[in-house]
């Protein structure tokens, strides 16, 4: 069964309430969900979420900011090398937006682009990558692409809250860095 529903950040709340979905994977992207939301609240306009495709074997995000539909040769994409002449028609960021996709698959499955990697489209660039969920037998496969004038520290802050899906950290104080081993901090606990 397909689900798609769109909302923007000021709805996000309501839906990590539980209300809308049920089942493990609508779950994780919630949660992956969450953790974008403080990189992109202060945004106008809002964003917008969209989650295609979901069932219980996988599903998606779809983040857009600043977005707009775009011609582009069907050779140009990464997943899709061909004649150069043939055109399609594609949603991409303008000069100061991004998309950002985010795949959810069994922990382990392939890819056909080796992450992490940075693919220069037509009009944007694409920014690749691969992250376990912690707590989940789960892994997200995304793509994150945006304009030439998109705000560096945006882009970093989107980069940096997947990475970290990583991880279910329990913080008891400060944490000066996120360390595993015989060296991490007695008051860090990694799930």
């Amino acid at each position: 069964m397909n689900i798609f529903t769109q909302f923007n950040v000021l709805g996000l709340a309501v839906f990590l309430g539980g209300a809308a979905f049920a089942g493990e994977t609508n779950a994780v992207l919630l949660r992956v969900a969450g953790t974008l939301q403080p990189a992109v609240a202060s945004l106008v306009p809002a964003p917008t979420f969209e989650y295609p495709d979901n069932d219980a074997n996988g599903g998606s995000l779809v983040i857009q900011y600043q977005t707009d539909a775009f011609s582009v040769p069907a050779g140009s994409m990464p997943l899709n090398p061909g004649a150069g002449t043939n055109f399609v028609q594609e949603i991409g960021p303008k000069t100061n937006g991004f998309v950002l996709e985010i795949t959810l698959e069994p922990l382990g499955a392939g890819n056909e682009v080796a992450t992490p990697s940075t693919n220069k489209e037509t009009y944007w660039k694409t920014f690749f990558n691969c992250t376990p969920v912690g707590g989940s037998p789960k892994q997200i496969f995304w793509a994150l692409s945006y304009g030439d004038q998109t705000d560096p520290a945006l882009i970093e802050q989107l980069k940096q809250n997947l990475w970290r899906q990583g991880f279910s950290v329990v913080r008891h104080g400060p944490v000066p860095h996120l360390t595993a081993g015989p060296a991490a901090p007695a008051n860090l606990q990694i799930k």
